[in-house]
């Protein structure tokens, strides 16, 4: 175990097939005998577990809670009984690469307190799948070459431990938002490393409800997390600007792809009604975030995370699950 630099959390919150195949896609990695796998289970779940497929990885050990209500609880509970020097999040619905874990090995040696991989569509046949990845992820599937970056994909990036921990507040509530994570790392020195030669296929929402809602909870995590120690007049400020917000995101949005062939690949225009619907309902979720606060929708976003099978269309269950699990 003295071996081990990186650690992966992976929450196991239902039955153990709906995460196999990440787990498979760990035990393919070049640098398997550097990393552990921490499976952070429900009590109600825990012995649900394949052990031909754990054993496929020479280091791996299980962590039980009463109930991980959500992913970043999860998280946070592996990061704590980690042994590695870095820690890395991940999903039921985000398959690395076999280089994945040798490079952010590399990376964090190099003195990066957070390093990202490139992020690719896990399941670009539907528009709706677009819109919710050119929402998340655009940014870290476009870069032609590595480099320092202002942060990382949420939920797909790794960590210094030492770093991680030293960050003020509940580990827990700053592995809710990422991207308020990210500025608050950036803001006391840290660097953030996006590695374009490593990548992850991470499947999207497809089903167009579920990328409604999600936009909005979300929107409404980020304003409560982002406005914490704001006074009133700047929170009112704020959500007063929410219309201003999917324009100026739109505008983002084609700056990233400034080319035809960009635009084409990810199927902008034809997805662009779903964007920009999502893109209204963010930055309304984001004024009441400002206005009221996180409220009770934490649980309801993080369903979103920790059981992806949900949200897609049965077309794309294949791209899920190497046996589908009901």
């Amino acid at each position: 175990m003295s071996d081990i630099y990186l650690s992966i959390v992976l929450n196991h919150a239902s039955s153990f097939g709906r995460i196999k195949k990440t787990i498979r896609h760990i035990a393919r990695q070049t640098a398997l005998h550097d990393l552990e796998l921490i499976l952070v289970s429900n009590a109600s779940n825990a012995s649900d577990l394949d052990i031909s497929e754990l054993n496929q990885i020479p280091n791996w050990k299980q962590v039980v809670l009463p109930k991980v209500p959500y992913g970043a609880i999860g998280w946070a509970a592996g990061i704590n009984a980690s042994a590695g020097q870095a820690v890395v999040l991940a999903e039921d619905h985000s398959f690395p690469e076999p280089r994945w874990a040798e490079v952010l090995i590399q990376r964090q040696k190099q003195g990066f307190q957070v390093v990202a991989p490139r992020v690719l569509n896990g399941n670009p046949g539907t528009l709706v799948s677009w819109a919710n990845f050119q929402l998340t992820f655009i940014e870290f599937y476009l870069p032609q070459a590595s480099g320092e970056a202002e942060r990382g994909p949420g939920h797909n990036s790794s960590y210094d431990k030492k770093a991680l921990l030293s960050m003020d507040g509940d580990l827990a509530t700053w592995l809710v938002s990422e991207w308020v994570l990210h500025e608050a790392m950036k803001a006391r020195g840290y660097r953030i490393f996006l590695d374009v030669d490593i990548a992850t296929h991470h499947v999207n929402l497809s089903k167009l409800g579920a990328l409604f809602r999600h936009s909005f909870y979300g929107g409404r995590i980020i304003g409560s997390e982002r406005s914490k120690s704001w006074p009133l007049p700047r929170r009112l400020f704020q959500a007063a600007a929410f219309p201003l917000v999917p324009l100026l995101r739109t505008y983002r949005l084609l700056k990233w792809l400034n080319r035809k062939e960009a635009r084409s690949e990810v199927r902008f225009l034809e997805a662009f009604p779903f964007t920009l619907a999502a893109l209204v309902c963010h930055a309304a979720g984001e004024a009441a975030g400002y206005l009221f606060g996180e409220g009770q929708v934490m649980a309801i976003y993080q369903a979103f995370e920790i059981s992806r099978i949900d949200y897609v269309i049965d077309q794309e269950l294949n791209l899920l699950l190497e046996d589908f699990v009901a």
